[in-house]
């Protein structure tokens, strides 16, 4: 499967084991870390290889890289090097918080309604800001691992829950670092739904969907009590599909996971995160699809002129 010789860039921050451990075989992957790059003039170095002479750039994670993410897409621009993901390339790097997200699926999808706390102390007064009752979502809004920033309110005494939370965090886990006291956090309506759904989505395309099992009603919901469920043949629902490619190309995203909720309640679906690097080899278990040869797939076609997302 490999095409004539052309590189793919594979850019990260850091070593993501499982994702590397997929992708990095293909023979035409060259993998990247941002701080192994050495710029000299107008080229970007990487182990002696010159990076203007990649066939694609696919940045899997950005990080806090911004500088240099920056200049190999100015550099990508300048030998017209197609890159991955699309709004990079539209709008350059810079920080992509949850409320800019959920800021623009709000213009064009339906969401569960949320307002902005500066710090943990403001949240309660964020929530009655829009007149919401117990329980509600309150979400760390620079992100936080695999939902580990997403916690459920169902009374006031669970603020001091999860400072103490955080705190634990800080003391108890290597790298992680406490600033829930003063970051600003979304909070937001809580979807009751028995359930949600991931979908994975490359150019614009939906590959597949799971439905995981309803979260626990504890602080931290970031857990499924039950296993994902595999929808055979693509008989997933063709709303959740379709909803899951709009809001990737509201966010401009080649390649990403699409969380959705159904409402328990009046059947209307409702985005709750557009994760832009998002991780699959739960998905591949459940699905039993190749995701890396569908992401790696993709990137050809790119190299090869077909559209975008």
């Amino acid at each position: 499967m490999h095409n004539g010789g052309d590189m793919i860039a594979y850019l990260r921050r850091k070593e993501y084991e499982e994702t590397d451990s997929k992708i990095i075989p293909f023979n035409d992957i060259f993998p990247v870390l941002y701080g192994e790059i050495e710029f000299r003039n107008d080229s970007a170095y990487v182990r002696g290889v010159n990076l203007n002479t990649m066939d694609l750039m696919y940045f899997r994670a950005v990080g806090n890289a911004y500088d240099i993410v920056n200049r190999l897409l100015g550099i990508a621009r300048e030998h017209t090097i197609p890159t991955v993901d699309w709004y990079l390339a539209a709008n350059g790097a810079g920080p992509r918080t949850k409320e800019a997200m959920h800021n623009a699926l709000s213009e064009y999808l339906l969401q569960p309604e949320f307002a902005m706390a500066s710090g943990l102390r403001n949240i309660e007064d964020a929530a009655r800001s829009i007149e919401l009752s117990y329980p509600y979502v309150a979400k760390v809004s620079k992100g936080g691992r695999q939902g580990m920033g997403t916690f459920l309110i169902s009374g006031p005494d669970d603020i001091a829950g999860i400072r103490a939370e955080l705190v634990r965090r800080h003391e108890e886990e290597e790298g992680y670092v406490y600033s829930g006291g003063s970051c600003d956090w979304i909070v937001q309506a809580y979807i009751p739904n028995d359930g949600d759904y991931r979908a994975f989505i490359i150019g614009g395309e939906c590959i597949g969907v799971t439905k995981r099992g309803p979260k626990r009603a504890g602080l931290v919901i970031n857990k499924s009590e039950r296993g994902s469920r595999r929808f055979r043949n693509q008989r997933w629902p063709r709303d959740i599909g379709r909803l899951a490619v709009n809001a990737s190309r509201v966010m401009k995203v080649d390649i990403a996971g699409v969380d959705i909720v159904r409402h328990s309640l009046t059947g209307q679906p409702y985005v709750i995160e557009v994760n832009e690097t998002p991780r699959f080899k739960s998905f591949e278990r459940t699905t039993k699809i190749n995701v890396a040869e569908r992401i790696v797939d993709y990137l050809r076609g790119r190299i090869n002129g077909r559209e975008q997302a």
